[in-house]
């Protein structure tokens, strides 16, 4: 009997027969939603045939740790498939040689890369790293022993044929994909054949990673019950669970307004009953994209999450809700009000919060064996993403998807049967606009998926180069624009002239201003030094103010440490409800579906979403007087020139203010244009019109790659970039990836920062644990210092960092900065903001 798996401490084996046919069936399962079973049973049953070696038991059964990822024992199983599928071809010439390559290529560098990770198919020499593995240590004697073992030569034979036909069907749906594509204006012919086979030659490369994701789930998991003497877990049926929680929902729907009888203005509630409402009747609605665009303040969350619910309990086979947020802001907020709504503190298995803050607070209570056990259970679930609900970050989304790392790429499949919630979809990189769009169509189109889009911005996401594909109906709700017109919660004081930039002095006085006539006002500014100025000069303004009459002062940057920023927010918050006097100041993070509320916003320009957006945190809930938003153009453009070559973060916002500006200046001349609304759908359309223009060679994601500049679209579709090169001299495979290479550049925040430990609170502590000595040689410790460690630390640029280098440690053992004490403090965090070139 050859052995899959050896314990050696409990003398226990599992038999390579029982774990290939266990991971076969979990394949079988995971593969059935992409049409694909037979497919992923074929990759299950073969994917460790090279454990039949004789060298490979060997090594198992004796332990030769020297040996642990020496043996290659996944090349034997794409080699038995070669010989299977390519070889047979040769002798039947009733196959159909492209889709018995394409059915090889697929299983293969699944095979190939279950432990190493998915490889590239062609680098950038123009060679092939998955021809080498083909061609490695060839042994068919291998190949035999293993057919034999399972007695599986007919099985093998059946499963092909099964899924020559599998493979058929797909490029059905990949040619109707293409078919469905929106036809955009400036294309030419030529262009749109290209973009067309660019985006076909896409969507193979992401079927060849749900299948791999299929496969490291399946294995790892079939592995770890042996290792725990624990049955394989069955795919539940979970329409109980999605009827309990509808109601669970309906009831606190129901009793809402009566808890919270003046929270919003009759209007206001008007439209978020009648949003829930179509939010609820879309929940029968078929698979698809579609769209939800509301006012800020309209209730998206709950009523998203009463679409989702009622999707589920008509459609029992859905398995997952998965809420996408971009900020952290956003999701701890959405977190809490989903388990609230829905009273999940009797089940908490019900709910994954996939996030830095959630895991940071495991981090700090660990101690305990029973807390390391579950802090290790939490690390499972966001690899294998199996909760009903999960609540995750717009980068663990993307990096679901084109990460190099296997623990990333193990939760794909799961995206399957499921409902996915965009909240903020504006706020979507522009360099992954392109292959965000492409994932979405692929699971629209192969998979069972409903995929809904909130933003009181929304991007028209199906009018760039490689369009989103809405479904035909795709507004959920049609009321936004009359919505905006209706309900006067804010007035616009359109202040931003071209040659009038306002100084921090003047932006201090004005809201210093603001505040004193109205109680409370927030201003916004587009960087950290920005922001810091103005808050300093109010700070000066109101020490002649007496004590019991003096503003709360607070600034809100990223120069904060995560939980120096949640306190901050939970002091702003108390204090607005309380009608203290209140000043703020803060960059862009306080705009995006944080729910707070002033009574006058002041903005220094930037693009016209964030205006919105900005409007958005002003008498937000319409139970006062009109509010009032005033923009202007700051003094911050001018050094932010000066920083835009070195950062694209900046040169993005200066590229948005530009387009605002065109939109501002137009509203000037020909207000009617735009119904004498600064922020109505037409204003909205001109300014994503122009600025979608400017960037449309910056969504492919570029990158600079052995002094070539290249896309990661393209690398991750046809990589022609690469396979034209002359010494080229393969096999014509019908996928040409670079999976490894994409992997390894791919990052949804380019920010080149480094994360810095500050202290603050429990920050000051781990300071000292690390200067101790006591964790230096003890990597468990390190670990766990560095998971603690993430919610008290700034990240800040590598070149702040060098011309400051006085005021930080580097900790070489631990491979971690801290900031000196005498560098951080309780009003601004990070004090030394002038060294940092204006960031935003």
């Amino acid at each position: 009997m050859f052995l899959a798996h050896w314990n050696e401490s409990k003398q226990q084996a599992q038999s390579l027969q029982n774990h290939s046919e266990n991971v076969a069936c979990l394949m079988q399962e995971n593969c059935f939603s992409l049409g694909l079973s037979s497919t992923g049973k074929l990759i299950g049953l073969l994917h460790d045939v090279g454990k039949a070696n004789p060298i490979f038991q060997t090594y198992m059964l004796e332990n030769q740790i020297e040996k642990k990822g020496k043996i290659n024992h996944a090349a034997a199983g794409a080699q038995l498939l070669k010989e299977k599928i390519i070889d047979a071809e040769i002798s039947n010439k009733e196959i159909n040689p492209s889709i018995n390559k394409l059915l090889f290529q697929l299983c293969s560098m699944a095979i190939l890369g279950h432990h190493r990770g998915l490889m590239d198919v062609y680098d950038s020499r123009g060679e092939s790293p998955f021809e080498k593995l083909l061609d490695f240590d060839k042994n068919k004697q291998v190949h035999e022993d293993f057919i034999n073992e399972l007695n599986c030569q007919e099985e093998i034979d059946e499963l092909i044929n099964e899924a020559r036909i599998e493979i058929s069907q797909i490029i059905k749906k990949i040619n109707m994909l293409i078919k469905e594509r929106p036809l955009l204006k400036k294309s030419s012919k030529e262009e749109l054949i290209q973009l067309k086979y660019a985006e076909s030659r896409f969507t193979l490369g992401l079927i060849e990673r749900f299948l791999f994701s299929s496969l490291i789930d399946s294995d790892r998991l079939d592995a770890a019950c042996f290792a725990e003497q624990k049955d394989l877990p069955l795919r539940e049926n979970r329409l109980a669970i999605w009827e309990k929680l509808r109601l669970r929902l309906e009831n606190a729907l129901a009793e809402f307004s009566l808890k919270n009888p003046l929270q919003a203005s009759e209007a206001l509630k008007q439209i978020r009953n009648r949003i829930s409402e179509a939010c609820m009747n879309a929940g029968q609605w078929p698979y698809g994209i579609y769209c939800l665009q509301a006012i800020t303040g309209s209730g998206k969350t709950l009523a998203s999450l009463r679409l989702a619910l009622h999707h589920a309990c008509n459609y029992p086979e859905t398995q997952h809700i998965i809420y996408v947020i971009p900020y952290l802001s956003i999701l701890l907020q959405n977190a809490k009000s989903i388990k609230d709504v829905l009273h999940l503190d009797d089940r908490p298995d019900w709910i994954l919060e996939h996030y830095s803050d959630y895991f940071n607070e495991l981090m700090n209570d660990c101690d305990s064996e029973s807390k390391q056990q579950d802090l290790e259970d939490y690390e499972l679930h966001t690899e294998r993403w199996d909760s009903p609900i999960i609540i995750t970050s717009l980068v663990h989304f993307l990096n679901t998807f084109y990460s190099g790392r296997k623990k990333d790429l193990r939760r794909l499949h799961q995206l399957s049967n499921s409902v996915i919630i965009f909240d903020e979809i504006q706020s979507i990189p522009d360099s992954c606009i392109s292959m965000f769009n492409s994932a979405l169509n692929m699971l629209k189109h192969l998979t069972d998926v409903k995929v809904i889009l909130c933003s009181a911005t929304l991007p028209p996401l199906d009018q760039v180069k490689h369009p989103l594909q809405l479904s035909e109906y795709k507004n959920i709700d049609s009321g936004y624009f009359e919505d905006s017109k209706n309900i006067h919660r804010v007035s616009i004081s359109n202040q931003a002239e071209p040659d009038s930039l306002f100084s921090a002095e003047e932006i201090a006085d004005l809201t210093l201003t603001k505040q004193q006539e109205r109680n409370n006002a927030l201003t916004i500014m587009n960087t950290i030094a920005g922001a810091i100025r103005v808050y300093n000069g109010l700070k000066e303004r109101i020490e002649s103010i007496p004590e019991n009459q003096r503003p709360l002062l607070i600034l809100l940057t990223t120069n904060l440490c995560p939980d120096h920023k949640k306190s901050k927010i939970q002091e702003l918050i108390q204090a607005l409800n309380g009608k203290k006097p209140v000043l703020c100041v803060s960059t862009s993070l306080i705009e995006a579906g944080v729910d707070i509320s002033f009574d006058v916003v002041l903005r220094a320009c930037s693009g016209l979403d964030s205006l919105i957006q900005a409007a958005g945190r002003c008498n937000r809930h319409d139970h006062k007087k009109t509010g009032e938003l005033i923009v202007f153009y700051s003094y911050e453009i001018d050094f932010m020139h000066n920083s835009a070559a070195k950062n694209t973060t900046v040169s993005q916002l200066i590229r948005r203010i530009l387009c605002s500006r065109i939109v501002l200046e137009q509203f000037k001349k020909f207000p009617e244009q735009f119904d004498f609304n600064l922020l109505s759908d037409k204003a909205l359309a001109m300014y994503y019109q122009n600025y979608y223009e400017q960037i449309q060679e910056q969504i492919d994601y570029p990158v600079s790659i052995s002094e070539q500049r290249v896309t990661l679209y393209d690398l991750n579709a046809h990589c022609f970039c690469w396979t034209a090169k002359e010494n080229l001299n393969s096999e014509n495979w019908p996928m040409h990836q670079a999976f490894q290479t994409a992997g390894r550049y791919f990052k949804v925040i380019d920010d080149y920062s480094i994360g810095v430990l500050v202290p603050y609170k429990k920050g000051d502590e781990l300071i000292e644990e690390l200067n101790s000595g006591k964790i230096q040689f003890n990597p468990e410790a390190i670990r766990k210092l560095k998971r603690q460690a993430q919610n008290y630390t700034v990240n800040l640029s590598e070149a702040f960092i060098r011309r400051r280098k006085e005021n930080f440690v580097y900790h070489e053992a631990v491979d971690l900065y801290y900031l000196k004490a005498s560098c951080y403090n309780e009003e601004i965090g990070v004090t030394d903001f002038e060294a940092q070139s204006w960031m935003i």
